[in-house]
């Protein structure tokens, strides 16, 4: 016997490269990089841990640009040049 449960959510979560996580002081944040091309950190509550991926619940949109792999020393309003990276790119070899 198997049972299946169907949840519909208000918003679908977002699902993002574990490599873009950026954890300090038991506080979970992101990476991303404004229009103007400059880091800005986004504090985010997580869900569901899928190994190489993570669901975020809240704090990003969709739109947002994330910093693959941001080094430690990457600081708030640093300027950056943003390479856009498609999802088939997105191995598990440079996540």
């Amino acid at each position: 016997m198997s049972v299946r449960f169907l949840v519909h959510q208000a918003e679908p979560s977002l699902i993002v490269p574990a490599s873009t996580l950026v954890i300090r002081d038991e506080e979970v944040r992101v990476a991303t990089v404004t229009p103007d091309r400059r880091v800005l950190y986004k504090k985010v509550k997580l869900g569901r841990d899928f190994g190489t991926t993570s669901e975020i619940l809240a704090g990003l949109n969709d739109n947002d640009l994330l910093v693959l792999s941001p080094p430690t020393d990457l600081a708030q309003d640093t300027e950056v040049v943003a390479q856009l990276v498609s999802d088939e790119h997105l191995t598990s070899s440079n996540l």
